[in-house]
């Protein structure tokens, strides 16, 4: 079976390829707003903590601990809100970017390295079936079956995929006991955590540094 591992890797891949300058100037474009929203609120909480220090001289300690708490805890909130922005439009503008690389000349390798790593999986042997997209059929689907015939002696056969399917292919075996989905769409959803580490990292990061 082709683990979450393995198919988050082959979507790294992906992400790699697809990857332009440009996009890269984008994502560091969101990266120096976040440090600039993070600062202007930090400067904001950093004023009224002050304020509600020396208002509270004379008050007991505790309850100035939880003035200034309240007050952290806000920013936190805030930060976090403008981090989940940063993720939204980062996997929006990602989204775009992948749509462009499935109709680019790129594309037709990516999928045949799918055809590859499913071909290697025992428990689809026979006559699996590989759900694509139309296009795809259309245009990759002899070469899918000729990458199969010569390499694992399998007879192939097509099934359309939904038609909200990017790209990719999901091989179902024989019986429809066993399926591998490596449609686009899922390794991106699979990937959601590893891209949101990434991201909130390089966003922390740009934190620290402007402390």
């Amino acid at each position: 079976m082709v683990t979450i591992e393995q198919k988050i890797s082959l979507f790294q891949k992906l992400l790699h390829r697809s990857m332009t300058e440009k996009f890269i100037e984008e994502l560091e474009a969101l990266r120096k707003e976040h440090d600039e929203k993070f600062q202007k609120n930090k400067a904001l909480t950093d004023k009224e903590a002050e304020e509600i220090l020396n208002r509270s001289l004379k008050k007991a300690g505790a309850e100035k601990v939880e003035l200034l708490s309240k007050a952290r805890i806000g920013l936190k909130r805030e930060s976090m809100s403008v981090k989940e922005k940063c993720f939204n439009t980062f996997m929006d503008r990602l989204k775009k970017e992948i749509e462009n690389f499935v109709q680019s000349d790129r594309y037709e390798a990516y999928l045949l390295s799918l055809v590859k790593e499913v071909s290697g999986q025992e428990q689809l042997s026979g006559r699996p079936v590989i759900y694509l997209t139309a296009r795809d059929i259309e245009r990759y689907g002899d070469g899918i079956k000729r990458e199969l015939k010569e390499s694992k002696q399998w007879e192939v056969s097509f099934k359309t995929a939904d038609s909200n399917i990017t790209g990719g292919l999901l091989a179902e075996a024989p019986d429809g006991r066993v399926r591998i989905n490596l449609f686009v769409d899922a390794l991106l959803e699979d990937s959601k955590p590893y891209i949101m580490q990434v991201l909130f990292h390089a966003l922390e990061t740009g934190e620290e540094n402007g402390e």
